[in-house]
C-alpha cells in the first residue's frame, strides 16, 4: 500500500502522467486533505498550550511582586470575631488594606453567641456595648442577657401598642356613627314591631293602626292585609283604615330605605337609590307572609346594630370612659 507521502506526490503529479486511474488520483487527493487537516488542528493545540503555559508564568510573576511589595512579614489587626464563633486577625499590606486573614490559634472552638437586639434595649448604655461586643466573654455576655431578659418581663407596659390604638379609633368611630342614629334607630324598630304585629293580628297594634273595627276585623280575619286583598276592599267605605294604613306602611318603608342607605355610607342618596332600597324591603303589594319576613329580618339587623352600640358604649364605661380618648396622631 502507497505511503501518505507517495498519495500527496500523487496528488501533486501532473496530469499528463496517465499511469494513474482517475480513481487513484481522487482517493490520493482526499487523503492528502484530511492530513492537512489534521496537522492545522494540531499546530493549534499546540499555540493554546504554550499561551496556558505562559499565563501561568505571569500570574506566579504577579504573586511574587505582590510577596515582594511587603517589605517583610506582612502586619495584623485586631482579633475579630466570626459569625460561626470563630476568631480571625486580618492581614494587612503597607498601605493598610487587607489581603486575608488567619485564624487564631486557641480561641477557634469557644462556644457562639447571638444577641438579642430587643433584650439589649432593656440595659444601659455601658452594658449595651459591653453585651454587644464580640470581643467580651461570652459567659458575661450571657449574664447580661439574664438582666435584660428579667427587666423585659418586669417592665411594666407603657401604654396601648399602635395597633390597639388603630382599633380603638375605629371602634370610636363606629360608636359616633351609631351615637348619632341611636334615636332614630329605636323609633324605627318599635314602628317595625307594630307592623308586625298588625301582619300577625295582634289585637294592640290592630288599635294602634285603626283596623279593630268589627265588620273590617271580621272580614279580613282580624290581620293587616297589603297583598292581593287590597284590589278587593279597596271598593268597599270600610277600606278607609286600611288605606291609612298602607300610607303608613309606605312611608316607613322609605323612611328605613334611607336609613340602611346612610348606615352603607350614603350621605344624599338619589331617588332611584331609595326606590332600588324600599324593593328590597317590606310594603304595599307584597303578599302578607313576605312583609312578616322581611320585617323580622329588618327588625333582626337592626337590634343587632343597637346592641353593637351599646356593647362599645359598656366597654368605653368599663374602662372609666377612656378608652375612646385616643388622641390623633
Amino acid at each position: 500500500m502507497p505511503s501518505i507521502q507517495d498519495l500527496i506526490a500523487l496528488r501533486n503529479a501532473p496530469k499528463r502522467m496517465y499511469n494513474y486511474t482517475p480513481a487513484q488520483r481522487a482517493k490520493a487527493e482526499r487523503l492528502a486533505n484530511e492530513q492537512e487537516a489534521q496537522n492545522r488542528i494540531a499546530n493549534i493545540l499546540n499555540n493554546r498550550q504554550l499561551q496556558l503555559a505562559n499565563r501561568g508564568t505571569e500570574l506566579a510573576n504577579t504573586k511574587t511582586a505582590l510577596d515582594m511589595a511587603q517589605f517583610g512579614k506582612p502586619t495584623f489587626g485586631k482579633v475579630v470575631q466570626q459569625p460561626d464563633g470563630s476568631f480571625v486577625q486580618p492581614q494587612m499590606d503597607r498601605a493598610g488594606r487587607v489581603i486575608g486573614v488567619e485564624k487564631v490559634a486557641g480561641l477557634n472552638k469557644m462556644p457562639t453567641f447571638s444577641p438579642d437586639y430587643e433584650v439589649a434595649s432593656y440595659l444601659t448604655e455601658a452594658e449595651q456595648r459591653e453585651y454587644l461586643a464580640p470581643t467580651t466573654p461570652i459567659n458575661r455576655r450571657r449574664a447580661l442577657a439574664v438582666k435584660g431578659n428579667v427587666l423585659k418581663r418586669d417592665a411594666k407596659p407603657t401604654g396601648p401598642t399602635f395597633a390597639e390604638k388603630e382599633q380603638i379609633k375605629r371602634e370610636a368611630k363606629r360608636s359616633s356613627d351609631l351615637g348619632a342614629t341611636s334615636a332614630l334607630r329605636k323609633t324605627s324598630l318599635e314602628q317595625a314591631k307594630r307592623f308586625l304585629g298588625a301582619f300577625e293580628g295582634k289585637e294592640d297594634d290592630l288599635q294602634y293602626f285603626g283596623l279593630d273595627d268589627p265588620f273590617f276585623g271580621g272580614l279580613l280575619g282580624r290581620a293587616a292585609e297589603s297583598g292581593s286583598m287590597r284590589d278587593i276592599i279597596k271598593f268597599l267605605p270600610v277600606a278607609t283604615d286600611q288605606g291609612r294604613f298602607d300610607q303608613q306602611l309606605d312611608a316607613f318603608a322609605e323612611q328605613a330605605a334611607r336609613q340602611l342607605l346612610q348606615a352603607a355610607g350614603e350621605v344624599r342618596p338619589t331617588n332611584e337609590d331609595v326606590e332600588g332600597a324600599k324593593n328590597a324591603l317590606f310594603g304595599v303589594g307584597k303578599d302578607e307572609q313576605v312583609n312578616i319576613n322581611l320585617l323580622r329580618k329588618y327588625i333582626a339587623e337592626q337590634e343587632a346594630v343597637e346592641n353593637e352600640f351599646q356593647n362599645l358604649r359598656n366597654s368605653s364605661m368599663d374602662l372609666g370612659g377612656t378608652r375612646f380618648t385616643i388622641e390623633e396622631e
